[in-house]
């Protein structure tokens, strides 16, 4: 009998990242189903499962960004199948989380997390960050995460360290601590295409799916639950 597993795709960020006392975040996605989802995340092997130095996820109507183990919540409707801008922007003077969806910013964000956040603020350095997926270590191993990983497609995804104003996010500017270049990445399997982008020109595009992992004869199929 055949044997499978599941294989989720994902990209693995191979440029390390330096501490940050204030950070700008941008990400373009489409998605495709209603599952909650994870556009990105970074952490630390040596912290909690559930600190998550610096992520954008998603569950039903509501929109998370995490920063330094805390969480800021915006109750947003995204829609399917279409593209969708998403940037926020992390300040420590004063401290605040300001959050951008196509350009607009969202002014009901509520904040939850550890009561010492304002003396632990900076991002810290050397962590490891997933596209399109949380994930977890074992036994030093990253492993991605099943149940919330992003189904559909991601583009120009950027970090700057620093805090940029509502007109630089717009645009088409490259980040200085995170770039979309794809000498920047492991692909983990799920190569990008090129494509034409409405206003920055040929860019890379993420697809992310569901797989099967054909494990007797190491070819790679989608499954019936793929986009």
């Amino acid at each position: 009998k055949q044997r499978t597993q599941i294989w989720i795709s994902a990209w693995k960020l191979t440029r390390p990242v330096p501490a940050l006392d204030e950070l700008s975040v941008c990400v373009q996605l489409q998605r495709k189903i209603t599952t909650p989802w994870t556009a990105f995340m970074y952490s630390h092997e040596t912290q909690p499962a559930e600190t998550i130095e610096l992520g954008l996820t998603g569950k039903h109507n509501s929109l998370h960004v995490w920063h330094s183990g805390r969480q800021w919540t915006a109750e947003v409707s995204l829609p399917i199948n279409e593209w969708c801008t998403i940037c926020f922007t992390v300040s420590s003077f004063p401290q605040q989380v300001n959050l951008y969806i196509n350009g607009s910013q969202v002014e009901s964000l509520v904040s939850v997390g550890p009561s010492d956040y304002h003396s632990c603020c900076q991002l810290k350095p050397g962590g490891t960050l997933t596209l399109g997926a949380s994930h977890y270590f074992s036994e030093g191993v990253m492993i991605p995460e099943t149940g919330t990983n992003f189904q559909g497609s991601i583009t120009l995804f950027r970090v700057w360290g620093e805090v940029l104003t509502q007109r630089q996010l717009n645009g088409c500017l490259g980040g200085n601590v995170v770039s979309w270049d794809a000498a920047d990445w492991d692909y983990m399997g799920c190569p990008p295409v090129r494509n034409s982008h409405e206003h920055c020109g040929e860019v890379l595009f993420l697809d992310l799916k569901w797989y099967e992992m054909c494990l007797n004869s190491g070819s790679l199929s989608e499954t019936s639950s793929s986009l």
